[in-house]
């Protein structure tokens, strides 16, 4: 083997260290080079975002509340949302069926579900091209608790815009030519979430008692499981002080002025039980001050325009009604 002596690599050494110095600056005066003709590639300018189309406007949204007319028992609502097209789609989410397996949805000229009333119309609004109007029901429809979920496309011939459709009526029809629902077109609120109650006295109490205070009914936003589940909150002064149990219920009335118009507890009777109940978790707990502040997740099978302008209840132990409110959107 040769062997190198150490004077000759002490030797050698700053000629290595130099040539690699060499070698580096020239690697760095090619990436550089390299990097400038990158620069000048295709792409390399940064132009500013061309700006995008203006956002569409926010979709308008009507919906009607249909309540039993005359001798009819159907409860629940219908949705209109408009295309570009002018065409709608009619959405129903319909309770308490009766007559038929089938019937027709048709808007109308009318501005009024009172039959004696002049503004009350059955003459159809416009003349639609209808893929069907027609709903289908499911379930005991001879019994009345029948549902129906439909859904349809409307296109408006006329092209009528749609705020022109605000304040008319939607009739529900049965097979029969019944009226057997009906209610006017709202313009949806934007923030649909919350209503709210307050509280007084209920008709007809006499007691020492002087409830007051508010209810609450929050839907939550982007729920991915039943859309009719809701929180029910409450805070409430003036009860029985160490109100153990005591219930709180929507009831199905929509008016707090006499206990005839309160009704009982306020369900769904073809999706749910009722569970305006200690054991289904609808009641409150009163501190030794008749204060109480809490809430309970719930479902009646109503959505929150069926659960509009209904009647709250508070109880007492024994059951007694001793506050009434009525349930509006809250303000936002």
């Amino acid at each position: 083997m040769m062997k190198v002596s150490s004077s000759v690599v002490v030797t050698l050494l700053p000629f290595v260290v130099a040539a690699s110095v060499v070698r580096c600056a020239e690697d760095l005066t090619t990436t550089s080079s390299h990097r400038r003709k990158l620069s000048k590639g295709k792409g390399s300018k940064i132009n500013p975002p061309k700006p995008g189309p203006p956002p569409p406007e926010a979709p308008l949204a009507l919906h009607a509340l249909i309540e039993p007319v005359e001798d009819g028992t159907t409860f629940g609502t219908t949705t209109v949302r408009f295309n570009p097209d002018g065409a709608f789609l009619v959405s129903l989410d319909l309770n308490f069926l009766s007559g038929t397996d089938r019937g027709e949805v048709v808007i109308t000229h009318g501005t009024s579900c009172d039959v004696a009333s002049p503004q009350f119309s059955d003459v159809p609004f416009d003349d639609f091209e209808l893929a069907t109007n027609q709903y289908q029901a499911i379930g005991s429809y001879e019994t009345g608790n029948a549902i129906s979920l439909s859904a349809f496309r409307c296109l408006c011939e006329d092209q009528e815009k749609p705020a022109d459709f605000i304040g008319k009526t939607v009739h529900i029809v049965d097979a029969a030519g019944n009226l057997i629902g009906c209610g006017p077109l709202e313009k949806e609120p934007p923030q649909m979430k919350v209503l709210t109650a307050d509280v007084g006295r209920y008709p007809g109490y006499e007691g020492d008692l002087r409830p007051s205070g508010t209810i609450t009914v929050t839907y939550t936003e982007g729920n991915a499981g039943n859309t009719d589940d809701f929180v029910y909150a409450y805070d409430l002064q003036g009860v029985l002080a160490n109100c153990d149990t005591c219930g709180i219920h929507i009831h199905a009335g929509t008016s707090c002025a006499t206990n005839e118009l309160v009704k009982g507890h306020g369900w769904n009777t073809d999706k749910v039980e009722d569970l305006w109940t200690p054991v289904g978790g609808a009641f409150y707990n009163a501190d030794n001050m008749g204060h109480a502040n809490s809430y309970f997740h719930m479902n009646n099978g109503f959505g929150i325009l069926e659960n509009l302008h209904h009647a709250v209840v508070v109880h007492t132990e024994g059951g007694a009604r001793v506050g009434c409110g009525i349930l509006k959107y809250a303000k936002s």
